[in-house]
């Protein structure tokens, strides 16, 4: 690229990152800052709009002035003819004006839009007083070549939409003042209202401002087109989209791959193994096996996919009947994901499932259910039979049933299982 263009596009962005928000912006719950500490290149994944431009923006706000900051976004227009080869001369551009003697901090958004960029940011990796870091939304791109290349120098970063735990720590009503203070009624009450919002309009941010999913299916169907069509030169692209709608219509429910494969008309099943690939590599969506001391028997069940945001999977699938509960039952996976879980769902020999049992990091395994109302004795009959079978089978006594309903504004006990209302779940470790 000319350097003059180059030098007016690197002014232009600088100067747009650092522009004060017009809105207040929800604070995110990940430490770039800490990250500053690390000279290995610091990799912030997820899907698209979920905000991993705007925490970039956060992080080079705090740094004003205290580093010397070069920046390129290479989703814009004007950088679509940026090559491997134009890196270094966009660096040189911005040593021109940065202080010598200031630590640099380089950030590439969207960085896989460039082919062969994995080489230029391995060869900073390793030079003092640079700190790197690049955002990308197809964690294959970036697993595959960071692997490759950057060994043990690379830091990931999952970047998912807003945790209901981000919104409402950004919310003065919802959020005690200290963390000694216990929530008060009115507290709860905000609490309730913000979950409320979180189940009609999810975690993307836009979503959440405009208080509208319209946009969602335009995001998915970008990511789908651009991202995974066009990119890994997909030619049965009305197979693809097919079973882009079929994955969300289905979203948390038993998957067979065979059967869908018959169902669209596709040859193979392999072909459907692929495309679902190509969701999970892009963060549409989540895979969770069924669980087994065996690896091999893992392996053989049959899957379920989790959406990245379940109001994403609403707008781009077809109509739910019982979109009340597999919108709270996603949202339960999501969480457990966030808290870096290992997950899988279960069935007894008697055939009851249960939603999922999580490995928790601390090596603890914990047989979780999921349900909108244990107003009816039946439904609250159904969930402990299944959690009682986790018990016996495979010996996990911590066991946890998330409902929707408030339970009378407390946490019940049933036995040695624990009832827990979302909102009160998805909080713990904030100050109730």
């Amino acid at each position: 690229m000319n350097r003059e263009d180059l030098r007016t596009i690197i002014a232009d962005q600088l100067t747009a990152l650092l522009k004060k928000p017009s809105e207040a912006e929800v604070p995110r719950q990940f430490d770039l800052l800490g990250q500053l500490k690390y000279p290995e290149v610091t990799v912030l994944m997820g899907v698209r709009r979920c905000g991993k431009s705007t925490l970039l923006r956060q992080l080079a706000r705090a740094l004003q002035g205290q580093v010397a900051l070069h920046y390129l976004n290479f989703e814009e227009q004007r950088l679509s003819r940026f090559t491997v080869d134009d890196f270094q001369s966009a660096y040189e551009e911005f040593l021109v004006t940065a202080r010598s003697d200031a630590k640099q901090v380089l950030i590439y958004d969207e960085v896989q839009l460039v082919v062969g960029w994995e080489r230029w940011v391995a060869g900073l990796s390793s030079r003092e007083q640079v700190k790197v870091f690049v955002t990308g939304s197809n964690s294959f791109m970036l697993s595959s070549e960071l692997a490759s290349l950057l060994t043990g120098r690379h830091l990931p970063l999952h970047i998912t939409p807003f945790s209901f735990s981000e919104l409402v720590a950004a919310d003065p009503e919802a959020s005690p003042i200290n963390s000694v203070q216990r929530a008060t009624t009115a507290v709860n009450i905000r609490r309730r209202q913000i979950f409320e919002d979180f189940q009609k309009f999810g975690g993307f941010p836009r979503a959440v401002a405009s208080r509208d999913i319209a946009i969602l299916g335009q995001y998915y169907e970008d990511i789908v087109q651009k991202d995974i069509a066009l990119r890994k030169g997909v030619r049965n692209v009305v197979g693809l989209k097919q079973l882009g709608s079929l994955l969300a219509s289905q979203n948390t429910r038993l998957f067979n791959q065979s059967a869908v494969a018959k169902e669209l008309g596709i040859k193979s099943s392999l072909t459907i193994g692929k495309f679902c690939d190509y969701f999970k590599e892009t963060y549409l969506y989540s895979e969770i096996r069924q669980f087994s001391r065996s690896k091999r028997q893992q392996l053989r069940g049959r899957a379920k996919f989790y959406a990245v945001d379940p109001l994403m999977a609403k707008e781009s699938g077809f109509h739910h009947t019982d979109s009340e509960y597999w919108i709270l039952e996603n949202h339960v996976c999501n969480e457990l994901l966030r808290r870096r879980h290992e997950l899988f769902y279960w069935n007894s020999r008697e055939g009851y499932e249960v939603d999922f049992i999580a490995r928790r990091r601390d090596g603890i395994y914990e047989a979780i259910q999921v349900a909108v109302s244990l107003s009816r004795p039946e439904t609250l009959e159904r969930e402990l039979r299944a959690l009682a079978c986790a018990k016996r089978d495979l010996e996990i006594t911590r066991r946890t049933i998330i409902t929707r309903d408030d339970q009378d504004n407390k946490n019940l006990q049933v036995g040695d299982v624990n009832v827990v209302p979302f909102y009160r779940w998805a909080l713990e470790g904030l100050a109730d």
